[in-house]
């Protein structure tokens, strides 16, 4: 279970299949208490899930918290190389 802070404040309890599909207003309790650093095992599920969420990480079918990781760790490899692109706009527009 995985409990929802809904747009009006009020806390609820949903599985986790239904948690996967919710979207909108409602935030994972905890989910704005973010930890420092990189995502780990040490991370609650719905740390990992805002995490995902805020930086636009699709996570497919992932819905345990180790597949989820998984996701956020690939992304993170898979987006090292659109940083460098994004650096040099910024050297680029202040010549």
């Amino acid at each position: 279970m995985t409990q929802f802070k809904t747009e009006h404040g009020v806390i609820v309890d949903v599985d986790d299949e239904l948690a996967a599909r919710i979207g909108g207003k409602w935030k994972p309790v905890g989910a704005d208490e973010q930890p420092e650093g990189d995502p780990d095992a040490s991370w609650t599920l719905p740390q990992l899930k805002t995490f995902a969420s805020e930086h636009g990480i699709d996570l497919g079918g992932a819905k345990t918290k180790p597949k989820i990781l998984a996701a956020i760790t690939e992304s993170d490899t898979s987006d090292e190389g659109d940083d460098e692109e994004t650096d040099e706009d910024d050297e680029s527009s202040d010549e």
